[in-house]
């Protein structure tokens, strides 16, 4: 009977030992957990566990949000974890920083050349490096993962506040301030082709764009296209620029994003023709198919005021031989030139239609309408 009595009193104490050790333990689907529903028993221990893999208050929350915790309820579960586990904020954010620049030291040449951002949050002055992933996505904390390819830094900001406002409510008051700062930018490679003046690869930085590339690279030779430059991305062509545009209008609209890889690909021009004579800016001009000669003279900043409109002159060459062009004022608007013409505009002929000279005994002699 004492024995039978002594195992009864063992089995429930071990019972009770089981039942406190379950207790203590956090389920492994946190999908549908509440943040009430776990006991500060069992949120010691397993802060206590995470200490021994050498984690932090922040790592701890990643995990259980990796592991389904709803991030509803990690602000309530960050206050208790930071009252049962007080860190120093300032160490803390330094080991991270340390540990970032000790695995991008580990890394090769092209992978430490990802971007950095620099998240702060002004509130509590606390700093955090994240590194974007080839793929162009930063993984926040509470935000999750998020992409940020082809953001500016505003762009980039407002979609972090906005992921972020749940848990800073008061970043939407403004009293607490989320500012981001770039930090490494990556480089890509671009290769251009064709008639350039400096042709080859170039190593640019990624935020770099086409006519940076075509900047460093000297741009289109004399007789090479500025009307019909090729962006070629995975062998098919995805932009046709105009540097026209730019150059006449200042429409930047085909100055796109480049990534690494593209090619640039300056063809030679196939119509081009040159104006002289009382012209703002005389020189030589590319036309696309059916531009006309007016286009012409826009692009040559238009006539000066001493040009006769009234017609236009110029040589074209055949063959074998040249032959005179000779163009109404009221054609130009339908007369498309044709590659290697020449065009001269005059300027008005030297007499006047209306005018009268008196001289003599008068008081004011000179010429008069």
């Amino acid at each position: 009977m004492i024995i039978m009595n002594c195992l009864r009193g063992l089995f429930i104490f071990l019972f009770f030992l089981i039942s406190t050790t379950i207790l203590a333990q956090i389920p492994t689907d946190l999908s549908k957990l509440k943040a009430s529903q776990i006991s500060n028993t069992q949120l010691q221990q397993y802060l206590a566990q995470a200490k021994d893999r050498g984690l932090t208050n922040d790592q701890v929350e990643t995990e259980l949000l990796q592991r389904g915790f709803p991030e509803s309820e990690m602000a309530e579960l960050r206050l208790r974890i930071q009252q049962l586990n007080p860190v120093d904020t300032k160490t803390e954010t330094n080991n991270e920083v340390n540990q970032v620049n000790q695995d991008t030291r580990r890394k090769s040449p092209q992978t430490s050349n990802n971007p950095l951002l620099n998240i702060q949050e002004e509130k509590t002055k606390s700093p955090k490096t994240l590194k974007v992933s080839p793929d162009g996505t930063i993984n926040v904390k509470y935000a999750g993962v998020i992409n940020v390819s082809g953001l500016t830094i505003e762009g980039a900001t407002s979609v972090l506040k906005n992921r972020l406002t749940k848990y800073y409510p008061a970043l939407r008051s403004g009293q607490t301030k989320l500012e981001l700062a770039l930090g490494n930018i990556r480089s890509i490679r671009v290769i251009l082709i064709g008639a350039v003046n400096r042709p080859g690869t170039y190593t640019l930085p990624s935020l770099a764009n086409l006519f940076n590339a075509l900047y460093v690279s000297g741009g289109p030779t004399e007789n090479g296209s500025f009307r019909n430059i090729e962006l070629i991305r995975n062998n098919r062509v995805v932009e046709v620029a105009d540097l026209y545009d730019f150059l006449l209008k200042g429409d930047l609209s085909s100055n796109v994003r480049l990534e690494d890889n593209d090619v640039i690909r300056v063809p030679f021009a196939t119509n081009m023709i040159t104006l002289t004579g009382q012209l703002n800016r005389p020189g030589i001009f590319e036309l696309k198919q059916h531009e006309t000669l007016q286009d012409a003279v826009s692009f040559a900043g238009g006539f000066k005021s001493k040009a006769f409109k009234g017609r236009i002159t110029g040589n074209r060459f055949s063959d074998f031989d040249k032959s005179v062009i000779d163009v109404s004022g009221d054609s130009l608007k339908v007369f498309e030139p044709r590659n290697g013409d020449e065009y001269f505009i005059d300027s008005v002929v030297n007499r006047y239609q209306n005018r009268v000279i008196i001289s003599g005994a008068v008081f004011k002699p000179g010429p008069y309408d």
